[in-house]
């Protein structure tokens, strides 16, 4: 009877390595791709015409965006 629970106990914890392995392996291949954000300027893209309300609030809030992340902010009207 010792037999049987040592060989259970043994299966269910390489299947448990087995799985932190292959879970292991999957993380470090998805860091491998990763870009650092942004990667390139923010662009906020405004469907109004220059000189509205919502480009000036736009306008006004790009400095303080590109001071806190450290990138450029590139204001767009469309």
């Amino acid at each position: 009877m010792n037999k049987s629970i040592s060989n259970i106990n043994f299966s269910s914890g390489l299947l448990f390595r087995s799985i932190a392995l292959f879970i292991w392996v999957l993380s470090g291949h998805c860091a491998i791709g990763a870009d650092i954000y942004p990667a390139r300027p923010i662009r906020i893209m405004i469907g109004f015409a220059p000189g509205g309300s919502a480009d000036t609030v736009a306008r006004a809030m790009a400095p303080k965006m590109s001071e806190l992340l450290k990138q450029s902010v590139v204001i767009e009207n469309h």
